[in-house]
């Protein structure tokens, strides 16, 4: 346990010297605050046949991956550097196609965690009636050849639900507070 212990301490060192050198700044971290530096001055800023209503998808493949180094308890800004001869309504117009985006990503995780509920609730309501069809059928003392295919399939049913409502739904809402910081990011120009 020792060697892995060691390696993640070298990991964290390799870490931290990553987001302090300064020739490969993409982040800075400040007391309360973290600020993820995008450069698009000399970028392909919209996706191809987009007609410029779509931003580039590696955009935000980086500020996600920029993100992951970031401390959950930071507050985010996202500090954009425009091209030169870039007007004001075009550099709106891209802090809202950022914002738009990760707006998007929020809500689809918000309706993927109460999509997962709905089904975990009908997996675990089949569960309770197989197990209740099979508490009827021990009662009454029916003797029934698939008796036992009805007890596991109805703990199968139980136990699918028990990891829907906890597994699955607790990677959802991870996703979806990696989605609700990145949408109340605060975007700045530089």
């Amino acid at each position: 346990m020792n060697k892995y212990k060691e390696t993640l301490n070298k990991i964290h060192g390799e870490i931290e010297s990553y987001k302090a050198d300064q020739h490969m700044i993409n982040l800075l971290e400040h007391q309360n605050n973290s600020t993820i530096f995008l450069d698009l001055s000399n970028n392909e800023i919209y996706q191809e046949f987009s007609n410029q209503t779509l931003l580039n998808p590696d955009i935000f493949d980086f500020i996600e991956k920029t993100y992951q180094f970031i401390k959950k308890k930071q507050n985010i800004q996202i500090q954009i550097k425009f091209g030169e001869t870039m007007n004001r309504e075009e550099k709106e117009k891209i802090k809202q196609l950022i914002h738009l985006h990760y707006a998007i990503q929020f809500k689809k995780a918000t309706y993927t965690i109460h999509k997962t509920n709905g089904i975990a609730s009908i997996v675990l309501g089949i569960g309770a009636l197989l197990f209740a069809i099979y508490g009827l059928m021990d009662w009454y003392k029916v003797n029934f050849i698939f008796q036992g295919i009805i007890e596991i399939f109805s703990w199968v049913f139980i136990w699918e639900a028990c990891s829907l409502y906890t597994f699955t739904n607790s990677q959802n809402r991870l996703d979806r507070f990696h989605w609700y910081k990145l949408y109340h990011a605060e975007l700045l120009e530089v």
